[in-house]
Order: structure tokens, then sequence, then C-alpha cells
């Protein structure tokens, strides 16, 4: 995963371990809880989430 800091710099986190059975991870979370308020987030995999921050934020392109 990422997260940006203050200084608008995307960090990369690597996983600990796998999410227990039956257990979504996190980004699919996000999207859920997302689609629920009424803005689907129907993302297959967490690159999808990268490549539309690279799209949509040139300056990010390429920094993770």
């Amino acid at each position: 995963g990422t997260f940006t800091n203050l200084e608008r710099r995307i960090q990369r986190i690597r996983k600990a371990v796998d999410p227990p059975h039956g257990i979504l991870p996190d980004w699919q979370v996000v999207c859920e809880v997302s689609t629920r308020m009424g803005y689907p987030m129907r993302y297959r995999h967490p690159s999808d989430i990268m490549d539309e921050i690279a799209r949509l934020t040139p300056m990010f392109a390429g920094v993770c």
C-alpha cells in the first residue's frame, strides 16, 4: 500500500501479512464503503488505483 505524507510524497508500505480468510483487503473495503455511499469505485486490483492516480496527478506518476 501507500500513503501520502504532508510533503505530498507517496510512501510505499509493504504488506506484512495476508488478511485472515474471509476478510477483505483495505483497498476493497474502501471501494465497498464508497460504493455504498453512492460513488461506485470498481477496481479489480490495487494497480488499477495507482494507474488512476498517475493519470489524474502526473506529479505522482512513477513515484511509487
